[in-house]
């Protein structure tokens, strides 16, 4: 079921920035749906990314929880093996996280797909892309509660990188 979206909102590139950019989401592929709302594939600054938006439905503790997520999202440093974030609209009825927009899809998908092949040499680049993005987010004190093939994300060139829900190590 193809549904598509469109809006014009601010993004800013951090939690708490005054400098807002535009983010504009033109006819948007809703690409899947999780806890909080759906995710889309959008377009910003010119670059391919998913925008995973709020639902304006969600309990208010869902809602706390997603402004959580997303201070924790942006405050990780750049990784190779983390899916980046690149900002967040705070508009009321249009939050929404500017995600990296990884087309392979999860890890889980191609695991499942019979035509692909797992060599030596590619099972080695995901165990090492995993283990290097979990560690990078342990040296953040972010600790990764569902670590799972679903939501280990694929670059096109079979680079892992790891999504999902994070949490603050206290």
């Amino acid at each position: 079921d193809i549904k598509l979206y469109k809006k014009v909102c601010t993004v800013s590139p951090d939690f708490w920035s005054s400098s807002w950019l535009t983010l504009l989401f033109v006819a948007v592929l809703q690409i899947g749906e999780g806890s909080f709302g759906a995710v889309y594939h959008g377009s910003w600054k010119g670059k391919e990314v998913a925008i995973k938006r709020l639902a304006n439905t969600v309990h208010a503790s869902s809602v706390n929880e997603f402004y959580r997520e997303a201070a924790l999202c942006l405050s990780i440093r750049p990784h190779i093996n983390v899916t980046r974030t690149y900002g967040m609209c705070q508009e009321p009825n249009n939050v929404s996280l500017v995600m990296e927009w990884l087309p392979a899809g999860s890890l889980h998908a191609w695991l499942k797909d019979e035509s692909n092949v797992m060599t030596p040499q590619l099972l080695s680049k995901l165990l090492f892309g995993i283990a290097s993005g979990m560690a990078h987010l342990a040296s953040q004190r972010i600790v990764h509660r569902d670590l799972a093939a679903r939501n280990v994300l694929l670059d096109m060139d079979m680079e892992p990188k790891i999504s999902g829900t994070i949490w603050p190590d206290h």
